[in-house]
């Protein structure tokens, strides 16, 4: 098991690779600062994640921008739903915004944000990057200085796992033992063949444990 706390939740992060799956195919954050009376605010942004950083944009008269320009520290929160990863992923990094007004920033960013906000449609994306191309926009540059990401697929895992050891008898957990099965790789297989781990739920605790009974050992 990952954890023998069950209120402790620090290993079940997002694998690297899982993270970077995750930033890539989602479009939108929420986006959170504080105010100067130190109430924190957080609003829905699309996003563009590139060399490590997530980008974004908006116009200088927005409340948010004043914020910023008086204290840059901001967290963004990404979660997976929408994406191909399903629900219940997620990553919050803790940052620093850079603001971007140059050409050559906005040159980039307009096309990939068009693209990614709206795929398969360049009509729409010049569109789109002619409306964003204003005098007043600027590009945020979020640099991410600390993660907290969760994946819930890993808790799930060790609360199967937990289920399953609440579930099996003390006397059936004895024998195996006695026949030289390993507890933790028996209670795997009761995991499967009980089903604790599927979203259905138990049949009936008694009435899985003797199914696995009969098929623990084929």
């Amino acid at each position: 098991m990952a954890s023998e706390d069950y209120e402790d939740v620090k290993s079940y992060t997002l694998d690297e690779d899982v993270l970077e799956r995750l930033l890539r195919e989602q479009t939108e954050l929420n986006f959170m600062w504080g105010t100067r009376d130190h109430w924190p605010v957080g609003v829905f942004m699309s996003f563009v994640w590139r060399d490590g950083r997530f980008w974004l944009t908006l116009t200088t008269q927005r409340a948010r921008m004043r914020a910023i320009e008086r204290d840059p520290r901001v967290s963004v929160a990404v979660s997976s739903v929408g994406t191909s990863l399903g629900r219940q992923r997620s990553a919050t990094a803790k940052g620093r915004v850079h603001i971007h007004d140059d050409d050559e920033t906005k040159a980039w960013f307009y096309p990939a944000l068009a693209k990614r906000v709206m795929p398969d449609i360049a009509a729409i994306q010049r569109a789109f990057v002619s409306l964003l191309d204003s005098e007043r926009r600027v590009v945020l540059e979020v640099v991410p200085e600390k993660w907290i990401t969760f994946d819930v697929s890993k808790m799930k895992a060790d609360t199967a796992m937990a289920m399953a050891k609440v579930a099996m008898p003390e006397g059936v957990v004895r024998v195996a033992e006695r026949f030289g099965i390993d507890p933790e790789e028996f209670t795997r297989r009761a995991i499967s063949i009980m089903g604790i781990d599927e979203s259905r739920g138990f049949r009936g605790p008694r009435e899985r444990v003797a199914d696995a009974l009969r098929r623990l050992w084929p």
